[in-house]
């Protein structure tokens, strides 16, 4: 059991996710929340840039990347998306990025009549929208703001969110991606915060965190 502190940061996200439904199965069982459910497997496409949605979906566990490539083929991720974000409002024609498991992650999908007799159901998902934004406009003024070293401490203080493990299902190139670097400096960053005591590596794969002040490059 994890106990959270006021002086260090971490955090624990599933890196297997809870018991999943048949990936291959179609938008059919539904769940208490009202809308079908489907699991993915990580690395699976939940739904492609361009497509039109079958409603609202909506993360119920997991972790699903939202992103767009350039020309040359390289992958920018815009938005990680947790329990309870939409990956696309309601009216949108089509989702406006390619969305892809990076863990196991169930997705479940509100169809339009759900909204229209749900009022409550409507007002959360517009008041999610809304932190996702915000969360959004942080994202990117960590990317314009920051230097590399500052970008991947942010990115662990927000992962990590006030307790003292982080075990994360992305990888290097997962992270690089998101924070607009290469691979090679995300490895070289983890390696410096490593070397000046800020976290350390367990057994299991999870990463202590040890100096949350020195994550932002103080302490180098």
């Amino acid at each position: 059991m994890l106990q959270s502190t006021r002086d260090a940061t971490s955090a624990h996200i599933d890196r297997h996710g809870p018991a999943r439904h048949d990936p291959s199965a179609p938008w059919s069982a539904r769940g208490p929340g009202g809308g079908a459910l489907q699991g993915f497997d990580p690395g699976q496409t939940v739904l492609r840039q361009g497509e039109a949605p079958k409603g609202v979906p909506v993360v119920e566990s997991g972790l699903v990347a939202l992103s767009l490539r350039q020309r040359d083929g390289r992958r920018h991720i815009v938005f990680l998306a947790g329990p309870g974000d939409v990956l696309c409002p309601p009216g949108s024609a089509a989702i406006p990025a390619d969305a892809e498991a990076l863990a196991a992650s169930q997705v479940r999908v509100h169809g339009m009549r759900d909204l229209e007799r749900d009022e409550s159901l409507c007002r959360r998902l517009n008041e999610q929208l809304r932190r996702q934004h915000e969360r959004s406009l942080h994202h990117v003024f960590a990317l314009g703001q920051r230097e590399a070293r500052q970008r991947l401490g942010w990115f662990i203080h927000v992962q990590a969110d006030g307790r003292c493990r982080l075990d994360l299902p992305l990888s290097r190139q997962d992270i690089a991606d998101y924070l607009g670097l290469t691979i090679e400096t995300v490895s070289r960053e983890f390696t410096r915060l490593r070397r000046i005591g800020a976290i350390a590596y367990q057994r299991n794969g999870s990463i202590a965190i040890l100096r949350p002040h020195a994550l932002f490059g103080n302490g180098a």
